[in-house]
């Protein structure tokens, strides 16, 4: 069991660092010269931002946290369940490849669907090995 919680809480770390890189791809053109600057006449939207906000970093921050600091069955449930949505999500977003421009997107997204998949099934495994006793 120790093995599928120290892979998880290594997998949830790489995700915060791929959405971070995720981030840092879309103004590497800058060393190049290249323009990345948006419309200045459009408002942010603050609720996107709140929710990329908490989807890079709160999400993965909790399952570690989870993981490192509890081991009762809900905080693994929510482990589980913080590592499908990030998983769903992580698919929906590179549904989106055929519309991006920006190669180290097309580099950065696929890697982070495997890293998804994998967070999934060892949270899966962590939750059954603790209820068969292992």
């Amino acid at each position: 069991m120790e093995k599928y919680r120290t892979r998880a809480v290594a997998l949830w770390i790489l995700l915060s660092a791929g959405f971070a890189l995720h981030c840092v791809a879309d103004v590497l053109p800058i060393f190049w010269s290249v323009d990345v600057a948006v419309d200045a006449s459009a408002q942010m939207p603050q609720a996107m931002l709140l929710f990329m906000m908490s989807l890079s970093f709160f999400v993965p921050a909790v399952g570690v946290l989870s993981l490192l600091y509890s081991d009762s069955r809900w905080t693994r449930t929510v482990n589980l369940v913080l590592a499908v949505a990030v998983m769903l999500f992580n698919f929906v977003h590179s549904a989106e490849l055929g519309t991006l421009a920006n190669w180290g997107q097309l580099a950065i997204l696929p890697l982070m669907d495997v890293l998804g998949v994998l967070l999934v099934a060892d949270s899966v495994r962590l939750c059954r090995a603790k209820e068969e006793g292992r």
